[in-house]
Formats: C-alpha cells, structure tokens, sequence
C-alpha cells in the first residue's frame, strides 16, 4: 500500500486518509474517492490530496477478513 499526498489528478478510487470537507461537500476518512468528490476538493482550492493506494498485490480488509474467518473456523 502507498500512503501520503497526490495530486488530485491521481485520486481517483484513492482512499482519504482523513475526513475532509470541501464546501457542503463531506468527504470521510476511509471513502474511495469519486470524480464528485475529486470535483468538489477542486472547486474547494485543494491541488491534491493524503490517500492510500493499494498495490495489485495488496488486500481490502474486508477480503483479509474473510480469508482469516476461512482458515480459522476449521471444519464445524
């Protein structure tokens, strides 16, 4: 995984790395950036953005998660 600052031309399906608001627009820490959201850190004055990008060989939690549930529920 990569962590830190990108431009905003870079962000796309990026994860914020913390909660922003940009105008009305609320962006939370966590959320797979869209081009809304790119969009409206845009029009807010933000030239880029603290994201975490996964490498092709990375997991989401939600599939670690579910490979360790797997391999430590055993048979029953």
């Amino acid at each position: 995984m990569k962590f830190g600052p990108v431009p905003l031309v870079q962000a796309l399906n990026a994860i914020s790395a913390h909660s922003l608001k940009a105008g009305e627009h609320v962006i939370k820490k966590g959320q797979r950036l869209g081009e809304a959201d790119l969009d409206a850190l845009r029009a807010a004055g933000f030239v880029e953005i603290i994201v975490a990008k996964f490498d092709t060989d990375d997991l989401g939690e939600d599939e670690a998660a579910e490979r360790l549930a797997i391999a430590l529920s055993g048979q029953h």
